[in-house]
């Protein structure tokens, strides 16, 4: 019966640390969205400096890409993940001018709530973006609902039919 119990107790657990991770991505797409929205609507568009362009590798199959910009009317610089059309705009051959100017799109609340302009609406790129984080939340939240299902066949094939 302790055996049973632990099983259950596993089960359990792996089903809440899936659930939780499906939460988590599917919270941080959502996040992403609504501060892009925010920005569109009620943005303040500045000009800043690139400070740095750095190519990084996310995985095996896939690279990423980010900025460093300093505002200029702030004196706050901040990262940004960064498409890779628009990072080779202001990269050739592997280097890029430092001090180039760039729009960046600030909440005038919070200016850490900010993109560079070009990247407004853009959620379906590789790295840390809207579409691969919701991907990633979907994903597990079927893995959620098969795991669930599993174990409800499994509890169903293991009771005894009820004879009269």
């Amino acid at each position: 019966m302790a055996k049973k119990s632990s099983g259950i107790i596993s089960d359990v657990f792996w089903n809440g640390v899936v659930l939780l991770i499906s939460i988590f991505m599917l919270r941080l797409t959502y996040i992403d969205i609504a501060e892009d929205i925010q920005l569109r609507d009620h943005g303040v568009k500045v000009l800043g400096e690139l400070e740095m362009a750095k190519r990084y590798s996310t995985n095996i199959f896939t690279t990423g890409y980010s900025f460093s910009i300093k505002y200029l009317d702030l004196n706050h610089t901040q990262n940004f993940n960064v498409t890779r059309n628009l990072f080779y705009t202001y990269v050739h051959n592997e280097k890029f001018t430092q001090d180039q100017p760039i729009e960046i799109v600030y909440l005038s609340e919070d200016h850490t709530i900010s993109k560079p302009t070009e990247m407004l609406g853009r959620w379906f790129y590789w790295g840390a973006s809207p579409f691969v984080n919701g991907f990633i939340g979907v994903l597990f939240a079927l893995m959620f609902c098969l795991m669930l299902r599993s174990k409800y066949k499994k509890l169903q094939s293991s009771r005894t039919p009820y004879k009269p």
